[in-house]
């Protein structure tokens, strides 16, 4: 009798164990993304001042202070964990660091290299893909590099090129070489299994679809001017349109193309550029991947990327649209569904580089 109330014991603590094994990685992913990450400056002197990273909680609207200091270009990992970004060093190099999302641990992770960019990490957070500009007066000398955080090893991908972005699944990364291959590349992080996509016309940024298959990206016709947004499959090297309004061929410039989590939508923002980076036409819209159906959502926008909540359900956008003639812009959240939108900040501040 014993000995059963021993097994029965047993048994349930394995199970405690294995329950709270599948559910604490959720319940952190959770804590990960609770907070809306933006930098700002301060003037401390006439001579300068210095950024400072944020954290602002959309449903408490409480902000802290995670980082402060010379902060380049900050990315945040894939998974939310972790913060990138650079420091400058001596003329023309820089030193790339990370620090935790909430601030702790702050550690250079790059020695310093020629300045291109700060450069984004890969979805295990295990390597970082970066620029590199040994000549500042010869572009055409920028490199695509891979550093692997544990071996401290480098892979030079690709010279005269350009990087896009990581896949959301995998080691893959795409990028952008010029000369006589120039164009849209999908290759291994290690420079393997290269695959040229040549009907591909980059105009702007592009965005991996949440599963890994397509790449969005905006196309451009004539004068220099987007009309709309397409989509490459990475396995088929089919390209399909994803935009079917008919008011593609009055757009200047599309921007900030960014998939939404769940693979429903692409919110991007139609720029007619203004000298202070703001304007009524600076609007943010989402496009509906299954109908094709755009939808204008809020104007005023400024010069930090749009970024989706964790559920997808949600955009956090910097806008002026209450003050058009104010100085500074603040934070809101639109519903996607409904477009109901809530303002979360009210500052005197600039606000740059939103992540969710």
């Amino acid at each position: 009798m014993c000995s059963r109330f021993f097994r029965i014991a047993w048994l349930m603590v394995l199970l405690i164990i294995l329950v709270s094994a599948c559910i604490s990685p959720h319940a952190n992913d959770q804590e990960v993304h609770k907070n809306i990450i933006y930098t700002t400056y301060i003037y401390t002197t006439y001579q300068g001042g210095h950024d400072i990273i944020k954290a602002l909680n959309p449903e408490t609207l409480e902000t802290s202070v995670l980082l402060e200091g010379e902060i380049l270009d900050p990315a945040r990992s894939p998974r939310g964990d972790k913060i990138l970004y650079g420091v400058a060093g001596e003329e023309g190099f820089l030193t790339r660091w990370m620090v935790n999302y909430d601030g702790s641990n702050p550690h250079q992770v790059t020695e310093a290299f020629p300045y291109g960019s700060v450069g984004k990490l890969s979805f295990d957070g295990q390597m970082i893909a970066f620029r590199v500009v040994p000549d500042k007066y010869w572009p055409e000398s920028s490199s695509v590099v891979v550093l692997n955080l544990a071996t401290g090893e480098s892979v030079e991908l690709a010279r005269h090129a350009y990087l896009c972005d990581w896949s959301p699944v995998d080691d893959r990364i795409a990028l952008i070489k010029g000369g006589d291959e120039g164009g849209l590349h999908v290759m291994r992080a290690d420079g393997s299994q290269d695959r040229w996509f040549r009907d591909v016309r980059i105009v702007g940024n592009v965005d991996w679809s949440p599963d890994g298959r397509q790449i969005a990206f905006p196309i451009n016709e004539v004068f220099g001017r987007v009309m709309w947004i397409s989509a490459v499959d990475t396995e088929s090297g089919d390209v399909t349109d994803l935009t079917t309004s008919s008011d593609r061929y009055v757009r200047r410039d599309i921007t900030d193309l960014n998939w939404s989590p769940d693979g429903r939508h692409i919110l991007y923002v139609v720029d007619y550029t203004t000298t202070d980076g703001f304007s009524e036409e600076n609007a943010l819209y989402v496009l509906d991947i299954n109908s094709g159906e755009e939808k204008r959502l809020a104007g005023h926008i400024a010069w930090a990327s749009p970024a989706w909540s964790p559920d997808g359900k949600e955009i956090a956008f910097v806008s002026k649209m209450d003050d058009p003639k104010g100085q500074y812009g603040q934070i809101y959240k639109v519903s996607v569904e409904t477009g109901q939108i809530t303002q979360l900040t009210n500052n005197e501040e600039a606000k740059f580089w939103l992540s969710w």
